[in-house]
C-alpha cells in the first residue's frame, strides 16, 4: 500500500515492510541509502546534480521461481 499524501508504503504481505521512498528503492532495488538517494536525485535533478555512481554491490537473483505452485516452491527452498 502506497501514501503519496503521506508518501510513505507498508506491504500488507508476509513481509510486514514499510518505510519512506528512500526505504522503497533501497529494498526494490538492491541499494544502500546513498545509492537510494542518488537515484531519487536523478530521477527528478533539482537545478544542477552530479551524475549517479553504479553500485559496485550487484542485485542478487530471486531464489525461487515465484510462478512455482506450493510443491514445486518447497523443493526449490530446501535445495
Amino acid at each position: 500500500m502506497i501514501s503519496p499524501k503521506k508518501n510513505v508504503w507498508n506491504c500488507m504481505g508476509a513481509c510486514q515492510a514499510g518505510g519512506t521512498v528512500i526505504d522503497w528503492v533501497m529494498k526494490a532495488e538492491g541499494v544502500s541509502f546513498r545509492h537510494a538517494i542518488e537515484l531519487l536525485r536523478a530521477d527528478v535533478p533539482v537545478g544542477e546534480s552530479a551524475p549517479v555512481k553504479t553500485s559496485p554491490v550487484r542485485k542478487l537473483p530471486v531464489p525461487v521461481d515465484r510462478e512455482a505452485d506450493d510443491a514445486e516452491m518447497l523443493e526449490q527452498v530446501v535445495a
